[in-house]
């Protein structure tokens, strides 16, 4: 009799466990599994189209600038670029850096519209004396309108504004592209996030200068300090340059977690599309040696980019 409760209790006990363990994730389909790790990217990105369409079509279809640094097409709509916005200045410049603010561009020197880099250069070569007038315009406000007296550096024969100047762009939605414009720019901005990413890369190992992906990277800290700018900039925590910023945050969550990159959603995934190939799960003891040392190398970038911000935030 004692031989037959021990074997009744026996078997209840494995029938618990087998019950946990059929609910746990690990024990799902591989179907079920990936249906549950691309769930979140899936959302990130549909909050993304939602909010870049609000915000397109309070500005007419017409998306912020973004700076570029290469060239760049969108996958569809128009680019609009301004090749002389203001994002910084010499450290010899003779002008008041904090009269300047984000979206600057320069419109005129000495009266002659400005159409590009090369033809700045060429009138500010042939101002007369050691001042030149600007006209300065903002991308993000219109009606603002600014004219500057500058005292020009003059360099082996050469004469500069002080100034750094870079191309900036925006895309327009004409048409029948305006109901579906925030889902279009979602494909144009990661676009550019890829595209971009691969740039500073491929020039961080020409010229053997990996600080030129952390210096065009932001972490936690330097999220922080755009959103105090945007905020003091538009005087509510609540505006179209914040909903903006919201879904680029999003989209890039989206991003970085489809990649398949260890101890991230993307790089589970190639962990369950392997077990889909072979119909065998991987071995347990590689994908968490994986996962962990993947772990690892993003905390150590993330140290180093949060370093980077917090030397940015000191120095300014």
């Amino acid at each position: 009799e004692q031989s037959e409760v021990s074997k009744d209790n026996s078997e209840e006990v494995p029938g618990i466990q087998n019950e946990v363990k059929s609910d746990s994730f690990v024990d799902k389909s591989p179907k079920s599994r990936a249906f549950v790790v691309i769930a979140g990217v899936v959302m990130n990105f549909i909050l993304a189209v939602v909010l870049f369409q609000i915000v397109l079509f309070s500005n007419n279809f017409k998306s912020n600038y973004i700076p570029l640094f290469y060239e760049f097409e969108p996958v569809i709509g128009n680019l609009e670029s301004r090749s002389t916005m203001i994002s910084g200045f010499s450290e010899d410049t003779k002008l008041d850096k904090e009269s300047f603010k984000p979206g600057d561009y320069v419109y005129s020197v000495n009266g002659q519209e400005i159409s590009s880099f090369q033809n700045l250069r060429e009138v500010v070569n042939a101002s007369e004396g050691g001042t030149a007038t600007l006209v300065v315009k903002n991308l993000r406000d219109v009606s603002f309108i600014r004219e500057v007296s500058v005292s020009l550096i003059e360099k082996d024969g050469q004469k500069f504004l002080g100034m750094i100047l870079t191309k900036a762009g925006r895309i327009s939605y004409d048409g029948w592209l305006q109901p579906f414009a925030g889902f279009f720019h979602s494909i144009n901005v990661s676009k550019f996030t890829f595209t971009s990413m691969g740039y500073l890369i491929s020039k961080a190992f020409e010229l053997g200068a990996p600080e030129i992906v952390t210096e065009n990277v932001s972490g936690p800290v330097g999220i922080y300090r755009v959103v105090d700018i945007i905020a003091t900039e538009s005087n509510t925590p609540f505006s179209l340059e914040m909903l903006d910023l919201i879904a680029l945050l999003s989209l890039s969550l989206a991003i970085m977690n489809i990649l398949p990159i260890p101890a991230v959603d993307g790089g589970r995934l190639v962990f369950i599309i392997y077990e889909m190939i072979v119909r065998r799960k991987p071995n347990p003891k590689i994908e968490i040696a994986v996962n962990k040392y993947g772990m690892l190398v993003l905390l150590g970038l993330l140290l180093a980019v949060t370093f980077k911000d917090v030397s940015q935030l000191i120095n300014n």
